[in-house]
């Protein structure tokens, strides 16, 4: 009977033990929430009861453990908001435009302070960085994902209008326009690690009379790499699509349409280095395409419209037609140059290391020329043989 007894309290402690009760130390980790907000909301509780919303971003960020999601619904949100956790922040409607977070004009929109930081699906704007000078849209100094994100029409008196970079920082299927800086950098100054993935930057200026990097500035130590993305359209005295003192990397990438004021590096003003596989570099204006006392490393398959960004490769394209379509809705989240079908750049480059889809998010490769077979095209649009498009460009609002 005593055996019987003992082998059953045994059991019984072997029993509490995995269930973290015997251990009065031992403790059950808090689920990740999504915490919901809306501009209908009232801001009490702890805003995990959809049908009871919270008002604002800051209250829900204030309830919210690491690591959860706070959820907004479509409108447009007032707030300045400092991040100093893990989170993400997410809008609820069919498309960016759907929800708006706006700074009100008064100071930047996003902080990043500390944690890995995710906003998807939503728009930023009207950020004004006057009082704290760089990073009028969204400041970040940790961790920060943007994915189907638009940031547009914010201000910076000195470095990034849209955003400034100190920490890392991923851009996927974002656009990134209309943000103004009056220094460095109208769209993205970049102070640390930053990858670009089927983003476009457009219509972003540097407006000082020296100033550089329109739509893009990577600075001095730091690396930038964009793949699949589109930068047109930009402006600044010199680097107008992209400047740069640190290492640059790009592959499938378009730069066009960039406006230098000072007639210098209309579209890649590099002092540090830059290297360029399956890249376009047409029409920029002011200045050669290309310029700047940097290394400019050329990966193959590239394509100049003149013959100034020292492209060295025997698959690379000098003084070519890359016959480019004005930058508009041809699919996809992001606004894009399609190709005419007497582009150089059709099937022009490599499948070795080609990325699987284009920044529409179109398979490649695909034939586009009808011979040799299926080759991927320089840039960072495929082209598809017998899709007609017409006068298509939209502005932020065709993000979808």
């Amino acid at each position: 009977m005593t055996r019987t007894v003992a082998v059953l309290l045994t059991g019984l402690a072997i029993l509490l033990l995995a269930q973290g009760l015997a251990d009065p130390t031992t403790t059950t980790a808090t689920p990740l929430a999504v915490r919901y907000v809306s501009t209908s909301g009232v801001d009490t509780g702890a805003c995990t009861n959809q049908a009871s919303p919270c008002r604002t971003i800051n209250y829900a960020r204030t309830q919210s453990n690491a690591g959860d999601t706070v959820r907004l619904a479509p409108g447009t949100y007032v707030e300045n908001v400092n991040l100093f956790t893990d989170i993400t922040i997410e809008g609820a409607g069919a498309a960016p435009a759907a929800v708006v977070v706006d700074g009100g004009g008064a100071e930047r929109v996003f902080a990043i302070f500390n944690g890995h930081i995710t906003l998807r699906n939503l728009t930023v704007r009207n950020g004004d960085s006057t009082l704290q000078g760089y990073g009028g849209g969204i400041m970040n100094n940790s961790q920060l994902l943007l994915d189907r994100v638009v940031v547009r029409d914010n201000y910076a008196p000195n470095h990034g209008g849209g955003v400034y970079n100190g920490g890392h920082l991923t851009i996927r299927r974002s656009v990134i326009e209309n943000n103004v800086s009056d220094e460095v950098a109208g769209g993205l100054f970049n102070g640390g690690t930053a990858v670009i993935e089927h983003s476009t930057f457009t219509n972003n200026q540097s407006t000082g009379l020296h100033v550089y990097g329109g739509a893009i500035h990577n600075n001095s130590t730091w690396t930038l790499t964009m793949t699949n993305s589109t930068v047109s359209g930009n402006s600044a005295a010199s680097g107008a699509g992209i400047s740069n003192s640190g290492t640059v990397t790009l592959s499938h990438v378009t730069i066009a349409n960039n406006t230098a004021i000072l007639n210098f590096g209309s579209g890649v003003s590099n002092y540090g280095s830059v290297s360029f596989k399956s890249t376009i570099v047409s029409g920029n204006v002011g200045g050669a395409q290309c310029e700047g006392g940097g290394s400019f490393i050329s990966l193959g398959y590239n394509l100049d419209t003149g013959d100034t960004c020292r492209f060295n490769q025997a698959s690379d394209l000098r003084n070519a037609d890359s016959a480019l379509m004005a930058l508009g809705d041809y699919g996809g989240p992001t606004p894009t140059h399609f190709l005419r079908p007497v582009s150089a750049a059709i099937d022009a480059a490599t499948n070795t290391g080609c990325p699987a889809d284009d920044q529409r998010g179109v398979a490649r490769p695909i034939d586009g020329d009808g011979a040799n077979g299926a080759r991927c095209d320089i840039g960072a649009v495929e082209f598809e043989p017998g899709r007609v498009y017409f006068n298509m460009f939209l502005p932020w609002l065709m993000v979808r």
